[in-house]
């Protein structure tokens, strides 16, 4: 569910905040939920065994994060792009700050999308066993 927390706020600016490099932030986000979990399994594993985090749950779950944020921001960005921009504007209208319109304002609008998502990327982490094999045994005698 930390990936759900880290994605509300990235889907929301990658959706309606104007920057520059937004296109470009967006096909990188995509270009990394086309790849498949077993391509950026050996980066991972380099990464932890570095970090010292390998046969740990925290490095463990910093794994499960990294695999599903991807399709969190993915799936969010799109449903926040659904939203009518109409109601953020009479928000602003009102007075709301940008953290007052995500917080009062779009997050109740936008509980369904993200209960959905956050189920899906719950059924990504449950049914991922093999990151938990490969980073939490040390000995593999099969």
């Amino acid at each position: 569910m930390l990936s759900i927390l880290v994605c509300v706020l990235g889907a929301y600016a990658a959706a309606r905040l104007r920057y520059r490099g937004r296109a470009v932030t967006n096909g990188i986000i995509l270009a990394v939920y086309l790849f498949p979990g077993i391509v950026l399994a050996v980066p991972k594993f380099v990464i932890l065994s570095r970090l010292g985090l390998t046969s740990t749950l925290v490095g463990l779950l910093i794994v499960y994060v990294a695999a599903t944020v991807p399709v969190a921001l993915h799936m969010m960005r799109n449903f926040f792009l659904a939203l009518p921009q109409s109601v953020e504007e009479a928000a602003i209208m009102d007075g709301c700050s940008l953290g007052q319109l995500l917080v009062r304002v779009v997050l109740p609008i936008a509980i369904p999308g993200v209960v959905a998502t956050a189920v899906y990327v719950f059924m990504i982490a449950r049914n991922e066993y093999f990151y938990a094999l490969l980073f939490l045994v040390q000995h593999r005698e099969l």
